[in-house]
C-alpha cells in the first residue's frame, strides 16, 4: 500500500509502479507512431510525417514521458543493488539513465521535424535541412547515448540484477533477449517493433512487480536477507 508520508515506501512504489508503466508507455508509442513508408530517406521521412501529423505528435510525447519514467524505474533497479553487485549495477544503471536523456532528446528532434512539414515550407529545403540534421555531430551524439548508454546499461543491469540474485531471474533474461532482438529486429516492419518491445514490458514490468511485492524492509536493506531468513546465528554458539 502506497504510504504518501514513509519516503521509503514512496519510493519503492515509484520505482515500482515506473518499472510497469515506462515500458508500456514505449509500446504504445511503437503502436500508434506512423511507419515510414518508401526507403526511410529523409522524403520518406517527412512525407509520412506530412501525412499522420497527430499520430507523429502524440509518439513524440509518449517518448518524452517514457523517458521522465525511466529515470525513478532506473534508480529503483540501481538501490536493489545497493549491496550486491554495486559497481557493476551503477555502472549500468548510469548507462541507462544517460540513455534515458538521449531518448527524452531524441523524442526532442522529432518536435523539429513535425514543424519542418507544417506552415507551407519548401519541400525540398526541409529535405536538404533533415539530411543535415541527421548527420550532424549534435544528433549523432544524441542517438549513441540513447541507443548505446540505454541498451548496453540495461544489459549490465540485467547481469548484475541476474548476478545479486535480488529480482526475477526470468526477468534479466528477458532484458538481455530484448536487447539481441531489437539489435536484429527492429525497423523491420510495425509487427517486430511490437514483439520486440513486448519483451521490454514483461522484462521490466518483472522486476516492477517484485519490488511492488516487497516488503519496506527488504527495499531498505537491498533486498538483503536478514539473518533469520538464512539461517545464520545472531548469538555466537556457546562452546
Amino acid at each position: 500500500m502506497l504510504k504518501i508520508t514513509d519516503a521509503n515506501n514512496f519510493r519503492r512504489t515509484l520505482a515500482g509502479l515506473c518499472l510497469i508503466a515506462a515500458p508500456l508507455v514505449v509500446l504504445i508509442q511503437e503502436w500508434i507512431a506512423p511507419e515510414i513508408g518508401g526507403e526511410g530517406e529523409a522524403r520518406d521521412v517527412l512525407a509520412t510525417i506530412a501525412e499522420n501529423p497527430g499520430r507523429y505528435q502524440a509518439a513524440a510525447f509518449l517518448g518524452l514521458l517514457a523517458a521522465i519514467l525511466l529515470i525513478p524505474a532506473l534508480l529503483g533497479l540501481v538501490r536493489l543493488l545497493s549491496r550486491r553487485k554495486v559497481v557493476l549495477g551503477h555502472v549500468g544503471g548510469a548507462l541507462a539513465l544517460i540513455g534515458a536523456v538521449g531518448f527524452a532528446c531524441n523524442n526532442v528532434f522529432n518536435f523539429v521535424y513535425l514543424q519542418m512539414v507544417e506552415g507551407g515550407a519548401d519541400l525540398g529545403e526541409m529535405i536538404a535541412l533533415r539530411e543535415r540534421v541527421k548527420g550532424s555531430v549534435g544528433l549523432l551524439t544524441i542517438e549513441l547515448m540513447f541507443a548505446g548508454g540505454l541498451l548496453l546499461g540495461l544489459v549490465l543491469l540485467a547481469i548484475a540484477l541476474w548476478r545479486g540474485r535480488v529480482a526475477p531471474r526470468w526477468a534479466s533474461v528477458l532484458i538481455v533477449v530484448f536487447v539481441v532482438a531489437d539489435f536484429f529486429l527492429s525497423g523491420n516492419g510495425k509487427v517486430f517493433d511490437l514483439i520486440v518491445h513486448a519483451l521490454l514490458v514483461v522484462g521490466l514490468g518483472g522486476f516492477g512487480w517484485s519490488i511492488l511485492r516487497m516488503s519496506d524492509a527488504d527495499w531498505e536493506r537491498g533486498y538483503t536477507p536478514s539473518p533469520t531468513e538464512v539461517g545464520v546465528r545472531t548469538q555466537p554458539r556457546v562452546q
